[in-house]
């Protein structure tokens, strides 16, 4: 899995893997307004994740991070809120049983 890479298509031959290879097992997770992985073609699985912030921003692994707790919880049950209150308010959060910030 890969976070926000650049592509790969062009730098298949410098790592000796076929694109098939690429094809079959990579999965990239890409915000929807970052700019790094546009630097060359992506190959694989790409699962778009929204973010409406700067490109800077929505390269940063932390947001990726938000995003995807916001969207899914934490089978864990983590509470991620103080890392994630700069972009998400406790309405975006996906926490189940929250008895204890009520």
């Amino acid at each position: 899995i890969g976070f926000s890479p650049p592509g790969l298509f062009y730098q298949v031959l410098k790592y000796h893997f076929t694109l098939k290879q690429l094809y079959d097992s990579f999965t990239i997770i890409q915000p929807s307004n970052d700019v790094v992985p546009r630097v060359d073609k992506q190959r694989g699985m790409i699962e778009w994740i929204e973010c409406n912030q700067s490109p800077a921003t929505c390269h940063r692994l932390t947001h990726t991070a938000c995003e995807l707790w916001t969207k899914c919880g934490d089978a864990r049950k983590r509470d991620w809120r103080s890392l994630c209150s700069t972009w998400y308010s406790k309405g975006d959060v996906n926490v189940v049983n929250d008895h204890k910030h009520r």
